[in-house]
């Protein structure tokens, strides 16, 4: 049965690849973008970037949602092409040290609040790795 078991969760703006194999984040924050209280908000980028661990998996569904109201913000399947490229290191299960990079455009808020980011296996039940609070524009204070 296919696991996951992460790490960090980092949601920012971009996420960029380096020739070395190392991630580079750019516009990171621990509270996400500023949303509209009074009306939508469409974000022009973000992504999340996911460490951790993942036995025995060929692919696995992303989605961030509304916790308040259950809408789906966005939803993607990602897929691991190192099932055929590994020995097994045992009969039955392979474990690989992964960075999932989940970047997304133009993406469509209803209201603040929390958002939950959360991961299934195979159309299993949805997983949480971690809630975001993504505040309204107005209570947030601007730096001086």
């Amino acid at each position: 049965m296919p696991e996951l078991s992460v790490h960090a969760a980092i949601l920012c703006e971009d996420v960029r690849r380096e020739a070395s194999g190392q991630a580079t984040l750019v516009g990171a924050s621990n509270r996400g973008p500023l949303l509209r209280a009074d009306d939508e908000t469409t974000v022009d980028r973000m992504a999340f970037y996911i460490e951790g661990e993942v036995v025995d998996a060929e692919s696995i569904t992303v989605r961030f949602r509304s916790v308040e109201t259950d809408t789906e913000v966005f939803l993607e399947e990602l897929n691991f092409p190192y099932k055929e490229e590994i020995e097994e290191v045992d009969s039955s299960k392979v474990q690989v040290h992964l960075q999932l990079v989940v970047s997304v455009q133009e993406v469509k808020f209803d209201a603040p609040g929390k958002y939950a980011l959360e991961y299934s296996f195979d159309g299993e039940d949805w997983v949480g790795i971690r809630d975001y609070m993504l505040l309204p524009q107005e209570n947030v204070k601007q730096d001086k």
